[in-house]
């Protein structure tokens, strides 16, 4: 199955990961994950834990960033919370030559040909924790590496494949729906979301608190870790925790960086926030090593 994750969740029921301090939260407000507990800690869910019926979607016209935009959200109605969402898309085969030309006016005029759009891939991605009961922010859908800049694209599609990540027993499952068999297939693989370093540079940065820590790379001269399903607002109170544990020298940042020394002069932090993955990567590392 085609597949573009690169994105990488703890607490339900209100459960957080314990740090050195932080604060982070999901799409929606608070820290707090809710999603089930199995009875079971070692039961693995069903291939269909989350039916399609459960994550009814919706796609808009609207604004993005002062440009008009189709823009997609979805509903969780089930009882996990979903760390992420991806929707692909097909061109529907009835579509016609002028329909066409009518949505993709804007890359046929850039070169893009009538096989290309035919040949072409939609995807609708969310990458924000939602937490059962709630629903996602809006975001921007692709098309072959464009943005979609009218709902009329989307009309000459129809839904392929989606692909659910959820928490379960604080681990992260990845389920697949194929629309065009109608059946569901659940991922052998797992993502831990507790993971963390032990050694001394590991200790000079706090754990975010409430964000899902899946991925730790530790050595003597540095440590590094990525999460996933942050929001915008995570990563800043990540920056706040950290500038709370001294780095604030020589500090260069942006609204998605934030590059720092420690007032020791000892430590070189690099942190760094996709929206589109949903991923703070941080880098810890010695000066002068």
């Amino acid at each position: 199955m085609r597949k573009s994750w690169q994105i990488m969740l703890v607490a339900a029921l209100g459960i957080a990961l314990t740090a050195c301090s932080g604060t982070s939260m999901s799409s929606q407000s608070g820290n707090e994950i809710q999603g089930v507990q199995s009875q079971d800690a070692s039961a693995e869910p069903a291939e269909d834990a989350i039916k399609i019926e459960q994550v009814p979607y919706d796609v808009s016209p609207g604004v993005d960033g002062g440009t008009r935009r189709a823009m997609f959200s979805y509903e969780n109605n089930s009882d996990y919370a979903i760390v992420g969402i991806e929707l692909e898309l097909l061109p529907r085969e009835d579509a016609e030559s002028e329909q066409i030309s009518s949505a993709f006016d804007y890359l046929i005029e850039e070169g893009m040909t009538e096989e290309e759009v035919r040949d072409g891939l939609m995807t609708c991605r969310s990458t924000h924790i939602v937490s059962p009961g709630e629903a996602s922010q809006e975001t921007t859908l692709n098309f072959s590496g464009y943005y979609v800049n009218n709902v009329e694209q989307y009309e000459l599609m129809e839904p392929d494949l989606m692909t659910i990540r959820y928490l379960h027993d604080g681990l992260i499952y990845e389920e697949y729906y194929d629309f065009k068999s109608g059946t569901y297939d659940l991922s052998s693989d797992v993502t831990k979301t507790d993971l963390w370093g032990e050694g001394e540079i590991c200790a000079s940065v706090p754990r975010p608190e409430g964000e899902l820590v899946v991925d730790v790379d530790e050595s003597e001269t540095r440590f590094s870790f990525d999460t996933e399903g942050s929001t915008p607002d995570g990563f800043s109170a990540y920056v706040e925790a950290c500038k709370d544990a001294g780095f604030t020298e020589n500090v260069a940042d942006t609204d998605i960086t934030y590059y720092a020394d420690n007032a020791e002069g000892t430590h070189h932090l690099e942190l760094l926030y996709s929206e589109y993955s949903g991923n703070i990567a941080a880098y810890v590392s010695l000066i002068g090593e």
